[in-house]
């Protein structure tokens, strides 16, 4: 039986079944599932990485059918919103609002110690929301049990403080949203204290990831006919969707420096990856 060495160093039976459900998850057909499944079972070798294994498949699917590469790259496309934590903060907040919430970042709200920074504050109805996201550069990274300790006694203290507070800004729910994984031990203490945790496979059903393919809201970095100094430069500009781009395509153009047959082919792309028309 072939095996595959994860991040964390241990070994694991290689499972077809798990890549034929991610690649599923990217919108590839039973065709395309099928040429790539027969590709990876005549190359695997017993002990290749996951690493490794990944960047095969996003090569052969990339050749393929490029906007199923491009959704399939999805967490590494997560992980190129950094090096700072703000525009994943924004991303966030835009499939909150997505999902029914009215959102605002960077927030400051009196605690009953001290004052803090709420990265985002998302409103539904009666409920306020404080959404604390934790962003790691690298896609293996985890958010442990002291990023949730430190998320519970943050909203601890804000919720002691909106009851001295003229403005009443009462936080009823504390989440942390993180783009990678979390520990057992943080999963463990979130659900023992109440506390809502989104991640990359975490919970079973509604992750990050399934929120993100779910409502077609990718992040520009999944472009892959874009440059990394391109991508940053739509960041900087608070351009973090690609629907953001479809919705500014003049803007688009002008910041990148695209020539028109050249802009075309982008917003091909992205009408192709987020199935919207272009």
């Amino acid at each position: 039986m072939m095996r595959v060495l994860k991040n964390s160093g241990q070994m694991e039976p290689f499972d077809p079944k798990k890549v034929e459900r991610s690649l599923r998850n990217s919108g590839a057909d039973d065709r395309l599932i099928d040429s790539i499944l027969i590709k990876i079972n005549q190359e695997i070798f017993d002990g290749i990485s996951t690493r490794k294994l990944y960047e095969r498949i996003y090569g052969l699917l990339h050749k393929e059918k490029q906007s199923v590469g491009d959704r399939y790259n999805l967490k590494s496309a997560i992980a190129e919103l950094g090096p700072t934590g703000y525009p994943f903060e924004k991303f966030i907040a835009r499939l909150l609002t997505h999902s029914g919430y009215q959102t605002q970042t960077n927030i400051i709200a009196p605690g009953k110690c001290v004052t803090h920074e709420i990265d985002v504050v998302a409103i539904k109805g009666k409920e306020r929301l404080m959404v604390e996201c934790k962003f790691h550069t690298r896609p293996e990274g985890r958010s442990d049990v002291k990023v949730a300790l430190y998320i519970k006694a943050r909203f601890d203290d804000l919720v002691s403080g909106s009851k001295k507070s003229a403005q009443n800004l009462k936080f009823h729910r504390a989440w942390l949203v993180t783009n990678t994984k979390l520990t057992y031990d943080a999963i463990t203490y979130g659900e023992c204290v109440g506390l809502k945790m989104l991640a990359w496979s975490y919970p079973k059903i509604g992750s990050l990831q399934y929120l993100i393919e779910g409502s077609g809201l990718h992040p520009v970095t999944c472009l892959s006919s874009l440059s990394a100094d391109q991508k940053q430069k739509l960041l900087s500009a608070d351009i973090v969707l690609c629907h953001d781009m479809m919705n500014k395509k003049d803007e688009v153009i002008k910041l990148l420096g695209l020539p028109r047959p050249a802009a075309n082919l982008l917003f091909k792309q992205i009408s192709a990856l987020c199935g919207i028309d272009s």
